[in-house]
């Protein structure tokens, strides 16, 4: 269960060398988590102020300092940041939904 995980965190570190989108980044900041990733990780998920995009090149002091400096107080309302976005997955569920029965319908 992602989300029991990624509530017992403090910070989530992605330093992934690709990455073609980043989900996993944008659940940590649905669940309120400060993300601290590679600067190799798509821009699309900087979604909320818990995105901070560091280069592999930097200094591990300075990851670290980015990763101690986590100061979240309030996490249930960055779920609420996802949801209006056009990642929201109860959206895109209805969405294709929708479209797969009007394509039954035409046929």
């Amino acid at each position: 269960n992602v989300y029991d995980y990624m509530m017992a965190m403090d910070v989530f570190i992605f330093p992934s060398l690709f990455e073609g989108f980043g989900m996993v980044a944008l659940e940590a900041q649905a669940s309120g988590l400060k993300t601290v990733m590679s600067d190799v990780v798509p821009t699309a998920t900087h979604l909320t102020d818990l995105a901070t995009p560091l280069s592999l090149n930097a200094p591990i002091t300075k990851w670290a300092k980015e990763c101690l400096n986590c100061k979240v107080k309030n996490r249930q309302g960055y779920n609420y940041h996802i949801k209006q976005t056009k990642y929201d997955l109860e959206k895109n569920v209805r969405y294709i939904s929708n479209l797969y029965t009007r394509l039954s319908e035409i046929n």
